[in-house]
């Protein structure tokens, strides 16, 4: 077993898998309450550079822990390509991308705008989210945060004395979509990504009515109607928000390790809502 796969033995390590998930979800959460539809009054052109906007994650929410990450729009007509983006072959459009700095210790969680028109004169990052505002909030809310947010987690947790192990585990040199969604790293961070959303649209369900009450019972419901009557249909639903094709190049071993992490999430939530 090499040493990836050793981290991302996840079905031994539930609990744990189960943190990391519920701390995105959280800041994702945070962030989406902080911004309050109010991008402009909140992000700054980034340093050094003319196409893209940036606000320091710890800041906006109050979070010391994680004032080493920045949240980036980066536009995406002009960028250069990503390190992902490299990585699976010149088809390949990213959408997204989590930057770790092995020295100095800043890291960014990258979105990135499709045609955003970044302007060149001085007030121009402002122009930028008032152009790209909807498009911003589309990338944010539809998972590409959380799936980067756990590439942070893991960069900060996998050697994290051996910044040259490190960053030989973050380097992609294989290409193809066979190999990117099966790299450990990436499969990690798609199936946190699928199962945090439909988290997240559990709690948007629940949480609002008195134990008891008739409130509560058209939540479970909900609930119930969200996960799905089995296992396999809550997979199916995991599937629903992952991108198309993920599924398909996923090797035997990847799919069922999928397929266990989605019946033990339905498991868990079915013991919630009984």
């Amino acid at each position: 077993m090499s040493v990836l796969d050793s981290y991302f033995n996840i079905f031994n390590e539930g609990a744990d898998d189960n943190k990391h998930r519920q701390h995105a979800v959280d800041v994702y959460e945070r962030i989406f309450e902080a911004l309050g539809g109010d991008l402009k009054g909140k992000f700054k052109q980034s340093p050094g550079t003319s196409n893209s906007v940036t606000v320091n994650i710890g800041e906006l929410i109050g979070d010391k822990d994680l004032e080493n990450l920045n949240l980036r729009f980066v536009e995406g007509s002009t960028r250069a390509q990503s390190d992902t983006e490299k990585s699976v072959g010149s088809n390949f459009r990213a959408k997204a991308s989590f930057k770790g700095s092995v020295i100095g210790g800043k890291h960014s969680i990258q979105l990135h705008v499709p045609g955003a028109g970044f302007t060149q004169d001085p007030i121009g990052w402002k122009k930028f989210v008032e152009k790209n505002a909807k498009s911003m909030f589309k990338r944010f809310e539809n998972g590409f945060f959380i799936h980067e947010f756990i590439h942070y987690v893991d960069f900060l947790r996998i050697h994290p004395d051996d910044i040259e192990k490190k960053s030989k585990a973050f380097y992609k040199s294989k290409k193809g979509n066979k190999s990117y969604y099966n790299d450990p790293l990436e499969l990690n961070a798609y199936i946190q990504q699928g199962l945090g959303r439909l988290e997240h649209h559990l709690r948007s369900l629940t949480g609002k009515h008195p134990e008891g009450s008739s409130g509560q019972r058209v939540e479970k419901l909900k609930v119930r109607a969200l996960i799905g009557k089995s296992p396999n249909e809550f997979y199916t639903k995991v599937l629903s928000v992952l991108p198309e094709g993920f599924a398909e190049n996923l090797t035997d071993a990847n799919k069922n390790k999928l397929k266990k992490r989605a019946a033990q999430m339905w498991t868990d939530t079915m013991k919630r809502f009984k």
